[in-house]
């Protein structure tokens, strides 16, 4: 008799843990599909607060850009806010790390390429009032000395509330160099 009761209680058990089972499943798929659809959010949430922003550039960021594309037409494909490490190789020795983190935080302004193979023919930053500091001039130099290093001409270009298509043209003509612009026709 205790053997009945010990094999009922076993196979209900069995049954409980079965169910059970099923249900956490049946709870982790639907979990996972409102997760990727955003209806719900994660358990773990970021450790800031943060909204989309509305506007990928600032107003003079936009400015200068709308005016790139309407000054190059399509003789230069333009990418922005390109990352610095993006641009190079690093050689995996034991100072790696140490130049990694310097150039992997900064970002180039706009990077212009050939349509064709998009080679890099030159790196453009837009400098406003932000880079009179000392502290912004010597993160400038790095960049500068960083893209001479790798052989990508730099155009630095004060902001403003308008740009000259005609003068932009001449001054990014002027910065690539001879034998970048001959891929170009």
């Amino acid at each position: 008799m205790t053997t009945l009761i010990t094999l009922v209680i076993l196979i209900g058990l069995i049954v409980f843990i079965i169910k059970d089972w099923e249900k956490l499943n049946k709870d982790k798929k639907k979990n996972a599909y409102l997760l990727t659809t955003n209806l719900v959010e994660p358990e773990e949430s970021l450790p800031y607060k943060s909204k989309p922003k509305l506007y990928f550039f600032n107003t003079s960021e936009k400015t200068f850009y709308q005016t790139l594309k309407i000054t190059l037409k399509n003789e230069y494909e333009i990418f922005s806010k390109v990352k610095l490490i993006d641009l190079l190789n690093i050689d995996t020795n034991k100072e790696y790390w140490k130049y990694k983190g310097k150039v992997a935080q900064q970002h180039i302004d706009f990077i212009l390429c050939d349509p064709k193979e998009l080679k890099i023919k030159l790196a453009i930053e837009l400098d406003g009032n932000s880079h009179d500091s000392k502290k912004q001039k010597k993160k400038d130099e790095f960049k500068d000395e960083v893209l001479e290093t790798i052989n990508i001409p730099i155009l630095r270009i004060r902001t403003k509330q308008s740009y000259d298509p005609k003068r932009l043209y001449e001054q990014i003509k002027n910065a690539i160099p001879v034998e970048l612009t001959e891929v170009v026709t």
